[in-house]
């Protein structure tokens, strides 16, 4: 089997065995065998010592084939999903079930909580904290409680973020497992500054436009009026 190995992984072994006879202790690589489709095998080698002295390294191959190409799928799948996460315009969280950060997607919104490769790990407080402002955390932690309950949730509140104030609406997601229970949930942070700006204007050209038209009616009306008393 060795002469079909590539010089890397002969030199895996060769150091591996070298080593247990040594040392005495054993080894364990994964090797690759190029095959079509590609054949993965790991080698465990142990020793066997008498007073002290390795008289004989023995070993066994695993196919593991079926794992490796499993792993490559799911890795593949894992790096996909984050891929597409980091291209969206919104800040993903993932909370588990004992309020601890594990993940969080690439967004430009990850500053506004001050998200760094720290992070993952810690607590949601502890998390919530860089933003400095009470109200919104008392109502960050109501939204994912109810999320942690099973219930989803949304609001939008003014977060201040280096004397900026933006909009921001927050989403609470719960993650089923496959029974059906909460494992955890999802915080889906987007910045609406710029929309509710838009509705804001929006609704003042509403009300320009209302008061415009009453301003033309009265003016109408008044218009009228003046003819006649003109007239007379």
């Amino acid at each position: 089997m060795l002469s079909k190995l590539s010089v890397v992984d002969r030199f895996k072994v060769m150091r591996g065995v070298l080593r247990a006879i040594r040392t005495g202790n054993g080894f364990d690589e994964v090797l690759m065998l190029p095959t079509q489709p590609t054949t993965w095998v790991r080698c465990i080698g142990k020793t066997e010592s008498v007073q002290g002295k390795v008289i004989r390294v023995y070993g066994t191959l695993q196919d593991v084939s079926e794992r490796k190409r499993t792993e490559h799928a799911v890795r593949e799948t894992r790096d996909f999903f984050g891929r597409t996460l980091d291209a969206i315009p919104a800040l993903v969280l993932h909370i588990n079930s004992q309020m601890q950060l594990t993940y969080y997607n690439h967004s430009e919104l990850r500053d506004w909580f001050l998200l760094n490769e720290y992070s993952v790990g810690r607590a949601l407080t502890q998390i919530f904290e860089s933003l400095d402002q009470a109200q919104v955390i008392k109502a960050l932690m109501k939204g994912m409680r109810r999320a942690m309950t099973g219930q989803e949730g949304s609001h939008v509140d003014t977060i201040v973020v280096k004397d900026h104030p933006y909009q921001a609406h927050f989403g609470f997601i719960p993650q089923l497992d496959s029974q059906g229970n909460v494992a955890g949930c999802f915080l889906v942070v987007t910045d609406v500054s710029e929309m509710k700006l838009l509705e804001a204007r929006v609704v003042q050209a509403e009300k320009m436009q209302a008061v415009g038209q009453l301003t033309g009616g009265v003016a109408h009306d008044f218009n009228n009026l003046l003819g006649v008393v003109l007239g007379n």
